[in-house]
């Protein structure tokens, strides 16, 4: 119940701040446009009155309910608890300011510009844009009011993350916020750098244009607005992960953002390069020049810086990560990520160039050689983007040392090799219905169209295509399974696991069991903490005890092997051998009469047992957990997503360029 209620205090406050806050705006610029007559039109008496009656009404409203939410912190009226509803309230409203007081701040500039330079603003009949002298007051007036509303709830958030401990959840929503407007500054930046580049070198052909003035303006106050932005966000960003904070350093949501700006620069550099080709070929064809030549440079200079900055912020962040297993699967990731655009735009620009070579009608058809200039550069653009980093990729996998095994076992890879052979078999699929039903026609008395009969062949170019893919990723993937199988039965060879037990050795014996059925090639020996357990077992015996604690890799059993206050009996001598052992030590959570353990629903020795032989087998392959943590289900949620973007994208191109069948 107090959970709602605090909800209710924050969200009324939020309603009525923020139409407070909102009715002010208007209220100045209408009172401001009747003193000074900005526009034609003055607002109507009723609609001064309703501002006013909203601001009458709504603002001690907003008070009374923000006084009821302090007073549930402060007097500490419920259970302790995070705040986190209070930290959603002032974020939200952050964002909730910060969004128009950027748009208002970009049209202040704009107006601000076009005065200054003497350029006149377009007006489209029926618009209802404003005079950039009417527009520079209404502007001006909406910052300086959500300047306020901002200064204030940053004011707050300062003080609630001073008053009370960052958790894990608060610094989660804090992190959130910098990089969701860090990416919000840095893409919308691009895009006005990109834009004022094209602008600028369309200049330099018609200087005299008002247009290309007025592009040039808009660029540079979108700038102004955007880049402060994503320095400030960015800025902060940078300032937490270098702080020392763990949960900062190994923050999901900074790869997620650094890897998520690498594959949409990855993704605007090569269809910028694509664009580039286009324009060499067009020209080898016999075509017209491409127009968009100054588009292309702004997207090609701006994808690389991007590209090349956040490469080397990753770069840095690997170097500064302490596990060496952690930093080779960000490289691989990064690397991964690049070759399978690179990869994906080759294989559609080939499909392309098939696609326009097997159309009907003579090559001669302007149309055609547009769709070959455009589809030969993007399969160009993808071979060059896609065989360097696959090439490192290959020689890390080349190599004969644990590495070179972690990184054929990753997730990523295995990820990679297995979408281009789904990818490859669903176009093998469908290309082999296709011609079989076009044989299976023919074969029933049915004649053959010529359109048909080259839709056929489009079809089995494809299921070329499809099969040489198929074929390269399936031999580097039985190759893979062949040098894991291999490393890892060395391994078990030479991996000494001992399983300790007490009392009678029944859970001792399943664990033999278990681990033998598992591991047939390891030497797995049984220890005994009693007589009964040493009889059941077939434990080794009391002389050679020391020696196999020592030469132990691994040592698994019930946690009475790490005390003497266990409630059972067992051997002291053999307890201080194992905590003597630098082998891995793997304790299962047996209860014991008057002994629990909290984070257990209850004990059930079987599934103890599996899991116990699972975790002893992902310690002799090799496995561990930093690799396990960049094979998340987070990563690969972040590669799927990725690869359905990319999918999109490219499958939206090819529809509307080339003929589906």
């Amino acid at each position: 119940m107090s959970s709602f209620r605090r909800w209710y205090f924050y969200v009324v406050s939020a309603i009525a701040l923020q139409a407070v806050t909102w009715a002010v705006i208007a209220l100045l610029r209408n009172l401001l446009n009747l003193a000074f007559n900005l526009v034609e039109e003055s607002a109507e008496i009723q609609t001064i009155a309703f501002q006013i009656s909203v601001i009458i009404i709504g603002l001690p409203m907003f008070l009374l309910h923000w006084r009821w939410a302090e007073r549930a912190v402060d007097s500490n009226l419920d259970e302790p608890q995070e705040n986190t509803d209070r930290y959603i309230y002032l974020y939200f409203m952050l964002g909730a300011f910060l969004i128009p007081l950027l748009t208002n701040s970009n049209g202040f500039l704009r107006s601000l510009l076009r005065l200054a330079g003497g350029v006149p603003a377009v007006r489209e009949v029926y618009s209802g844009m404003l005079p950039d002298g009417t527009n520079l007051v209404y502007t001006f007036t909406a910052v300086f009011v959500l300047s306020l509303m901002l200064l204030y709830h940053s004011r707050l958030l300062r003080a609630q993350r001073n008053a009370q401990a960052i958790t894990p959840t608060t610094a989660a929503l804090h992190r959130l916020f910098i990089y969701l407007f860090a990416a919000v500054g840095l893409f919308s930046s691009a895009t006005f750098a990109a834009e004022l580049i094209q602008a600028l070198l369309l200049s330099f052909s018609d200087r005299t244009s008002l247009a290309i003035s007025r592009r040039i303006i808009d660029a540079i106050a979108g700038l102004l607005t955007m880049a402060p932005l994503w320095l400030a966000f960015w800025s902060r960003a940078q300032a937490l992960y270098h702080s020392g904070e763990a949960l900062e350093e190994r923050s999901l949501l900074r790869k997620f953002y650094l890897y998520a700006v690498i594959f949409i620069s990855v993704l605007t550099t090569v269809s910028a390069l694509t664009a580039v080709l286009a324009g060499f070929l067009r020209r080898l064809l016999g075509l017209e020049p491409f127009g968009g030549s100054g588009a292309v440079a702004g997207a090609l200079i701006v994808g690389l810086s991007v590209w090349a900055y956040h490469a080397l912020i990753l770069r840095e962040d690997t170097q500064q990560t302490p596990a060496p297993a952690e930093v080779a699967g960000l490289r691989r990731l990064y690397r991964y990520l690049v070759a399978g655009v690179g990869l994906l735009a080759l294989l559609v620009g080939l499909a392309g160039v098939l696609g326009v070579l097997f159309q009907p009608g003579d090559f001669i058809v302007s149309r055609q050689r547009e769709q070959l200039a455009w589809f030969a550069a993007m399969a160009i653009s993808g071979l060059f983007v896609w065989i360097v980093p696959w090439y490192r990729v290959q020689q890390e996998t080349d190599q004969s040392s644990p590495t070179a095994v972690a990184a054929r076992t990753s997730a990523v890879r295995r990820f990679y090799l297995f979408f281009f052979l789904l990818l490859a078999t669903l176009t093998f699929l469908v290309s082999a219905v296709y011609i079989l039903s076009r044989f299976l026609t023919t074969f029933l008395g049915q004649p053959l169209l010529p359109e048909e009969t080259r839709t056929m062949g489009l079809a089995g170019a494809y299921a070329l295509i499809a099969a040489t893919v198929w074929l390269y990723h399936g031999r580097l993937y039985r190759k893979d399974r062949a040098v894991i199988e291999t490393t890892q039965e060395a391994r078990a060879a030479a991996a000494r696991i001992i399983v300790v037990d007490d009392g009678g050795g029944e859970l001792g014996i399943m664990l033999l069991d278990a681990l033998r059925a598992a591991l047939p090639n390891s030497h797995i020996l049984a220890v005994a903490l009693a007589a009964d357990a040493a009889e059941a077992m077939n434990a080794v015996t009391e002389e050679s005890i020391d020696q196999v604690l020592e030469t132990a890799d691994i040592i698994v059993g019930p946690w009475s092997m790490a005390t003497a206050h266990a409630g059972l009996s067992a051997d002291e001598h053999v307890q201080a051998a194992i905590a003597a052992s630098r082998a891995r030590k793997l304790i299962l959570p047996r209860p014991a009469p008057g002994w629990e353990w909290t984070g257990i629903k209850s004990w059930q020795p079987e599934t103890a047992v599996r899991d116990a032989a699972e975790q002893v087998t992902t310690i002799v392959a090799g496995e561990t957990a930093a690799a396990r943590a960049i094979n998340s289900p987070a990563t690969i949620a972040f590669l799927i997503a990725a690869t359905i973007i990319i999918l999109i994208l490219i499958f939206s191109l090819l529809e509307s360029v080339i003929p589906v069948f």
